[in-house]
């Protein structure tokens, strides 16, 4: 209603009237979908599959990363050095995979469907994964470590979708702000992902604390997520 701040429902039938509304709710955000319909996701044609093995770096003597390359057949394969504090190596396996068979794997499509969760991961994804990994010529050494005694495996179709032009709406007297995956979701392949949400959450927090009108945030949150999309985009199409 104009000039009245907006009214959120709860499950349990209650409700509030708030001045600003803070929407973090993932890739496949409600509150984007509602207050900007036009930016739609797209499947960019490769999925990632993640996952932690223990004790990896004893055998294959890591430091850093190790980067397995297949150009040809458009793969990367990461493995880390022990992830402080569990001391687990986390690994990455990215491949070329078409909308209709992520769709078969996830139940879905990948715009529908952003993540197989690790309690929802079979051993038919795991096999599936291996074979994929052995057609892609990742080395057998890598490939047994992972295949052996990878735990938290998930599987993430890549979406992406254009860049915001603006971050905040007003709903009524309300304002209505998208944070992190809401607004957009960065590439995996510049780890930025969780270090954007956050700053956007601080500086959020920080306006709010001054009065400051939020279009200052807005401003500050778009110009510098700008940048880090562009640079996952250009990586993953490399």
């Amino acid at each position: 209603v104009p000039g009245q701040n907006a009214r959120v429902c709860f499950y349990d039938g209650s409700e509030i009237r708030p001045k600003v509304i803070i929407a973090a709710d993932g890739r496949r955000s409600l509150v984007r979908r509602l207050l900007d319909p036009e930016r739609t996701m797209t499947y960019q044609g490769y999925s990632t599959w993640r996952g932690m093995v223990p004790s990896a770096h004893r055998s294959l003597g890591l430091e850093g990363f190790h980067r397995y390359y297949d150009q040809a057949h458009g793969t990367l394969f990461s493995l880390t050095a022990p992830v402080a504090p569990s001391g687990h190596s986390y690994w990455e396996f990215s491949h070329n995979i078409t909308i209709e068979d992520v769709g078969h794997l996830l139940g879905a499509p990948p715009t529908e469907r952003p993540f197989l969760l690790p309690h929802q991961v079979t051993d038919q994804h795991l096999n599936y994964l291996d074979a994929v990994m052995r057609d892609h010529r990742v080395p057998d050494v890598l490939r047994t470590v992972v295949a052996g005694r990878s735990t938290e495996v998930m599987l993430l179709p890549v979406n992406d979708l254009p860049l915001p032009s603006r971050a905040m709406w007003h709903v009524g007297s309300t304002n209505v702000v998208l944070l992190g995956d809401a607004l957009i979701p960065a590439r995996l392949q510049v780890g930025a992902g969780l270090n954007m949400g956050v700053k956007q959450a601080a500086g959020l927090v920080r306006v709010l604390a001054s009065a400051q009108p939020l279009r200052d945030w807005q401003h500050e949150a778009i110009d510098e997520i700008a940048p880090w999309i562009e640079l996952g985009r250009s990586r993953a199409h490399r």
